[in-house]
């Protein structure tokens, strides 16, 4: 696939695999770990945040200190899992860095380009959005629909593009040699 054929023309109307979303939050627990409670400040219905002991809900779930940044990412979710607004599934991503500042050695990049590093995926530059790139896959992770739906949605994937991706990310976690995937 060239470069330049990963970026549809317009952006699709729903969600979908291969999409690139602005202002995504993306970072891992705090080393050490610190769970966190919250307690009204009592002026204007603020909280605060305090560590404390990890304390789960009846589902689970509770806060802890994390630590990251918000950054384009590229949605990694299948396209039906995920097209209909206001779904409940969660939806996975992984971060976009970008090539140049990343990647010192021009070799390295070359590697990039070429789809030849599993954990990486290499993304042409659109103008004024992001400039040439790749995403990581090591660092996927997901967040609820909702939180993604406030994200900013800058590209879609063409289906050429789309393609490139499923097939990398088969190559990704099977390490399966990509020329040999049909998608």
């Amino acid at each position: 696939m060239s470069g330049a054929s990963y970026w549809a023309a317009d952006i699709a109307n729903e969600l979908s695999q291969g999409d690139l979303v602005s202002d995504a939050w993306v970072g891992a627990s705090a080393n050490p770990r610190a769970g966190l409670i919250s307690a009204p400040t009592g002026k204007g219905g603020l909280k605060f945040w305090q560590e404390a002991a990890w304390k789960a809900d009846e589902q689970g779930f509770g806060h802890f200190l994390s630590r990251g940044r918000a950054t384009h990412a590229l949605i990694l979710s299948q396209s039906c899992e995920i097209d209909k607004k206001g779904g409940k599934a969660p939806v996975l991503y992984a971060p976009v860095l970008g090539l140049q500042a990343s990647v010192k050695d021009e070799a390295a990049r070359e590697v990039i380009r070429a789809g030849n590093r599993y954990a990486f995926f290499y993304l042409p530059a659109i103008d004024g959005i992001i400039e040439e790139s790749y995403v990581d896959l090591r660092a996927i992770t997901y967040a609820p629909r909702a939180v993604i739906d406030v994200s900013f949605r800058r590209a879609s994937a063409s289906e050429e593009g789309a393609g490139a991706l499923a097939a990398h990310l088969v190559a990704f976690f099977t390490r399966v040699d990509v020329a040999q995937i049909k998608v």
